[in-house]
């Protein structure tokens, strides 16, 4: 049997690891699909906003943030803050 010791350590150490390997999968999965509805939705918002005829870039609108100074981030400019360069 001493023989077998080190395999089977080496076994118990290759099921923990895949084990948090598929947990976090599991997380990722997760937040992946939360993502994804999140992109549905506003997609929606965006296309129902654009049936409005309601202009989406605005001061606090989609996408701006407040900056330090205390103006706007503009969506569709570069933006040394967040890096945000161009409307994605």
């Amino acid at each position: 049997m001493p023989i077998l010791a080190p395999v089977m350590a080496r076994m118990a150490e290759q099921d923990v690891t895949i084990r948090d390997q598929a947990e976090t999968i599991g997380r990722q999965s997760a937040e992946l699909e939360r993502a994804a509805s999140i992109a549905v939705k506003l997609s929606d918002e965006l296309e129902a906003l654009k049936a409005a005829g309601t202009s989406t870039v605005t001061p606090g609108g989609i996408g701006a943030h407040e900056t330090a100074s205390g103006s706007q981030c503009p969506v569709g400019a570069y933006c040394g803050r967040c890096g945000r360069s161009g409307w994605r």
